[in-house]
């Protein structure tokens, strides 16, 4: 997710190719990370290891949506204070899944 400077409520709008009728619209809730609950779980032993062949990780689909077969897209991003504003930077995508709608 890029850097958001806000908490509260953010209404969503879906729409695809820019053909103005909305697929989808709702609110995303933005909250700082000393208030959200730990929901999503690494095994230690996969990320402390230098080069790890995979990692696993499990979240609770419930704290974003209702729908367990809910398409889900998985970035990384790294944190790095190089200059006086610290910054998140995109790495890469590691996996999307689809769903035919």
């Amino acid at each position: 997710m890029p850097p958001v400077y806000f908490t509260g409520y953010v209404d969503i709008y879906v729409e695809v190719d820019g053909s103005n009728d909305l697929l989808w619209k709702g609110k995303f809730f933005i909250e700082t990370p000393f208030q959200a609950p730990e929901l999503v779980q690494f095994n230690n032993d996969e990320i402390l290891a230098t080069e790890p062949p995979s990692i696993t990780v499990q979240w609770d689909y419930k704290n974003l949506t209702l729908d367990q077969s809910t398409p889900v897209s998985i970035t990384l991003w790294g944190y790095r204070e190089a200059n006086i504003n610290p910054e998140l930077v995109y790495i890469d995508t590691l996996a999307v899944s689809f769903q035919n709608y």
